[in-house]
């Protein structure tokens, strides 16, 4: 470190403190979750870059987006708090992306001057009925008779102050917007005439969250190259809209861009409904959770499992490759009358593919996932073994691997090299490294690895090079079973 501290000009010992932001390390791609919202505040769909949105905790949400009582705030706050129990936490990072329709608006106010034309116009910063708690008050400045002042309220109370020359209107929205004001905007029609001394409440702030298919296709798009390993939608039952997420994360896995999905069912659903959705998917990277009615501590509601499936979400980042959902701890959650399943209905919930509560007697939870399991349930497809293909967690290790290879091909080796053994060496040193790394996290079974690379493609085409490779990841227990002798 280079010391920048002069030295005083007779010896002495001396100390100066310097401050450096702190460095936060970025979540994995695994621990992130993306979770479309509707909310009534904060930045809409892609107005910030999908890099820069992620959200590390609900503080950092609450600041960018509020803590309004919505079915986005909900999801956020059940991802970020996942587990609920000391040492068991939520997802590393959330990308909360908000939707809206056309309806959406933000709120404004329109002030007149004293000769009563409108001379400054408001407008929230945001789409959303937030903006309608946002009031101004314009009166003298108290501190000099020559000027009045402007005060920005939030649900009565003054957040932001502003004193101007009196009948500069034209100052007074240059100011706001040169702050800038982190609430509204202003323009300013006319100027040089006073303005008129009030209360003035902003309105017409409208959430635009009756979403429709367009919403979501438009959401699809914009989400397609998040960095996040896990998608999971808030509430949502519609069954076209379920339909077409799960075609659009299929396309997604295709495309080399997998993330594992989580949703859930509606409040009144049964375990056969249940079993009859999961069986829409069957598909690996799809997690299915229910059945039940469970009230959550934290936000104080009764929850169903469409709405819980982000809290999973959270859960699953949040075990990340080593742990299983299996056994999770929910804690503050607890089911509301007779609606958990019971043993009997947890078996054909699992051997159904859809991930269920179990009650366990825990000092900070009283349940967790009785077993972990993707939708795909089928014991007899070439080339998918149910044991490997029903687990999250490897599906999981399996995505991460995937994304971490292809690209490292797309970025270092198409349209760069030419087909030598020098470029062979590459892809077989990458791709060993990779999967040693994952050996050394005790992901990989040491035994029995391989990687060959080819020189050429089918038919001797130079410019494909083939390669293929074999592992067995390693598995998390899920029996622990005794024999005890006693005579």
């Amino acid at each position: 470190m280079t010391v920048l501290v002069p030295k005083p000009e007779l010896p002495a010992s001396v100390l100066h403190w310097l401050g450096e932001e702190s460095r936060t390390i970025p979540p994995t791609f695994g621990e992130v979750v993306v979770i479309p919202i509707v909310h009534d505040w904060g930045p809409m769909g892609s107005e910030v870059p999908l890099r820069e949105s992620v959200v590390l905790n609900y503080p950092q949400f609450v600041g960018k987006f509020g803590n309004g009582d919505t079915p986005g705030h909900d999801a956020i706050a059940g991802a970020l708090l996942g587990m609920g129990v000391t040492g068991g936490g939520g997802a590393g990072g959330v990308i909360p992306y908000r939707m809206a329709t056309g309806a959406a608006a933000e709120a404004t106010a329109t002030l007149d001057n004293t000769a009563a034309a409108d001379s400054l116009v408001l407008t929230a910063i945001y789409k959303g009925t937030r903006g309608n708690d946002i009031s101004v008050v314009h009166e003298d400045d108290p501190a000099s008779a020559g000027n009045d002042r402007l005060r920005v309220l939030f649900q009565g109370a003054t957040i932001e102050r502003y004193t101007y020359p009196e009948g500069d209107v034209a100052a007074l929205a240059a100011a706001i917007n040169a702050r800038p004001s982190a609430w509204v905007t202003a323009a300013s029609p006319a100027t040089g005439v006073a303005l008129a001394h009030g209360t003035f409440p902003l309105g017409g702030g409208n959430n635009g969250d009756v979403l429709t298919a367009a919403e979501w296709l438009s959401a699809q798009t914009a989400l397609e190259f998040a960095e996040a390993g896990i998608f999971s939608p808030f509430n949502l039952v519609d069954v076209g809209i379920k339909a077409q997420l799960r075609a659009w994360l299929q396309t997604m896995a295709q495309n080399m861009l997998p993330m594992r999905g989580v949703f859930g069912g509606a409040a009144d659903e049964t375990v056969d409904a249940a079993i009859a959705d999961a069986a829409l998917a069957r598909d690996e990277h799809l997690i299915r959770l229910g059945v039940g009615v469970y009230h959550d501590d934290m936000l104080g509601k009764d929850l169903s499992t469409a709405q819980l499936a982000p809290r999973a979400a959270g859960v699953l980042a949040a075990r990340g490759l080593k742990s299983s959902l299996t056994n999770a701890d929910f804690g503050g959650l607890s089911p509301v009358g007779d609606t958990l399943p019971d043993y009997q209905e947890l078996v054909a919930l699992r051997n159904g593919g859809v991930t269920s509560f179990k009650r366990v007697n825990r000092a900070e939870s009283e349940l967790a996932i009785a077993e972990g399991v993707t939708t795909f349930n089928a014991r007899n497809v070439a080339g998918k073994p149910y044991e490997l293909f029903s687990e999250p967690r490897i599906i999981g290790l399996l995505d991460t691997i995937q994304r971490r290879i292809t690209k490292w091909g797309d970025e270092r080796i198409v349209g760069d090299v030419t087909n030598t053994q020098d470029t062979r060496d590459a892809v077989q040193v990458e791709v060993t490294n990779v999967i040693n790394e994952y050996v050394a996290d005790n992901l990989i079974e040491p035994a029995g690895i391989q990687v060959y690379v080819h020189p050429s493609g089918p038919g001797g085409d130079d410019s494909t090079i083939p390669y293929e490779f074999g592992f067995k990841p390693t598995r998390t227990v899920k029996y622990l079973v005794g024999q005890g002798r006693v005579r």
